[in-house]
């Protein structure tokens, strides 16, 4: 089904006959996701079959999960780089996911069963630096992968259950973990802090680097001497290659991007 012919039919699903959820056929995943078809990653799957397509391209060519080894996705949302990682998966590795708003939960639960992802093991709560209770605020239905742990105006909250990754995975997996995606919102910092020492081992995190929606301005250069002085070196994907940022270019960056920070020893 061509792109145009997928634009009409969701026009159709959605509007016609008000559809509360949609199916994308996803074929670089070799997978169906289901989605809402109010949220714009929903829209979007359904339209071109296809998520963030430079990063996807680059960790399916780049990150190979072997027996033993662990991958975790922190804001998991209906599971697309949980589904990712499944794909370059061999037997005998884990995927820990983790998603906290428990609409996008059930999506997740469903899009890996539905979809044979039998390694991943998904978890409804949040990441930080401490097992606690907070609040998740929630963005409006047309956006679900903005959900926040950082105070929003006018939102809607929900109490989430969150958890320590130190703590959570016992301490003899720590060294196991290979790969980190972690979209979250403008919380990314306090997540990490609690994953020090299983970033003492990990050689490769994924990050959504989000200077506007930290809560202080100096959050951005917190967050980025925490990475460097665990070893890890900033660098955003150019054209399939990933080419290095210097610090202080990343601390005065105001976009958002998606740096991949990369263990020197790695």
């Amino acid at each position: 089904m061509n792109q145009a012919l997928r634009s009409i039919l969701f026009i159709l699903l959605r509007f016609i006959l008000r559809k509360k959820f949609v199916t994308a056929k996803c074929s670089f995943l070799n997978a169906h996701l289901k989605s809402s078809p109010k949220d714009v990653l929903g829209r979007h799957l359904y339209k071109y079959g296809m998520h963030e397509p430079e990063n996807s391209k680059f960790l399916q060519q780049t990150i190979k999960l072997g027996d033993g080894d662990i991958a975790i996705d922190i804001g998991a949302n209906l599971g697309w780089y949980s589904v990712l990682l499944n794909r370059i998966s061999e037997s005998g590795s884990v995927v820990f996911a983790f998603e906290p708003d428990p609409n996008n939960f059930e999506l997740l639960k469903f899009n890996v069963t539905k979809n044979d992802c039998s390694n991943v093991k998904a978890f409804n709560k949040a990441a930080s630096v401490k097992s606690e209770t907070l609040s998740l605020y929630k963005y409006p239905e047309k956006n679900r992968g903005r959900h926040s742990l950082l105070p929003q105006k006018n939102a809607k909250k929900i109490d989430v259950s969150a958890v320590c990754l130190d703590q959570f995975l016992e301490a003899e997996l720590h060294s196991r973990v290979k790969f980190i995606k972690i979209d979250i919102e403008g919380y990314e910092f306090y997540a990490l802090r609690g994953a020090m020492n299983i970033l003492n081992y990990c050689p490769m995190v994924m990050m959504e680097f989000s200077p506007h929606l930290y809560p202080e301005p100096s959050h951005a250069t917190e967050l980025v001497h925490f990475m460097a002085n665990l070893e890890f070196m900033p660098k955003l994907l150019m054209h399939g290659k990933l080419e290095e940022i210097d610090l202080d270019s990343l601390i005065g960056e105001t976009r958002q991007v998606d740096v991949f920070w990369i263990k020197k020893s790695g």
